[in-house]
Formats: structure tokens, C-alpha cells, sequence
């Protein structure tokens, strides 16, 4: 993946003093970021991506499947996914 080079449009936001988020510098990319969160004894790897709507989604695919790779992962548990979609658009 190539560096970050543009701002950054995807977001991790904590609001709890008591837990600490540790940003990943290598697997965040303009479109994705990578974070650890860890509360007491317990840690987890989050990931927030945003799709572009004018943009084919291949690209965006294989950036998450990179990270994943990264991570050592084989399963993503739960995606929260914001693209462009023809519903949304005729709405407004």
C-alpha cells in the first residue's frame, strides 16, 4: 500500500478516557485507518474504511484485504461500509 499522501477520510473516534487507541502508522491509508484499542486487560484491532461513490470498488477491496493480510486475518466480524448507492442518491 502506498503511503498516505491525501487526508485522511476514514475515522476512529473514542470518547472514553479510560480506553486507549493506538493508531496503525503502516496500515492507514488515506481511505483507511487501523487502530488497537485496548480497556484493562482486553485489546482489539478495529478498522474504519470509507468508499468513495465515484470510484470503482476494487481498489478499496484489495486495500482491505491488504490490511487484513497484515493483521493475519481471515474473517472480518462486522463492516460498517459507507459507499455512494443509486437509493441514497435518488433520495436527494
Amino acid at each position: 500500500m502506498a503511503s498516505r499522501t491525501g487526508a485522511l477520510e476514514a475515522a476512529i473516534l473514542m470518547l472514553d478516557s479510560e480506553v486507549e487507541v493506538e493508531e496503525d502508522q503502516i496500515l492507514t491509508y488515506e481511505n483507511a485507518i487501523t487502530a488497537e484499542i485496548t480497556a484493562g486487560n482486553c485489546r482489539i484491532g478495529v478498522m474504519s474504511v470509507y468508499l468513495e461513490g465515484d470510484t470503482p470498488i476494487g481498489p478499496y477491496l484489495d486495500g482491505i484485504k491488504w490490511i487484513c493480510s497484515k493483521l493475519g486475518l481471515t474473517k472480518l466480524s462486522q463492516g460498517d461500509v459507507n459507499a455512494w448507492s443509486i437509493v441514497k442518491q435518488r433520495v436527494q
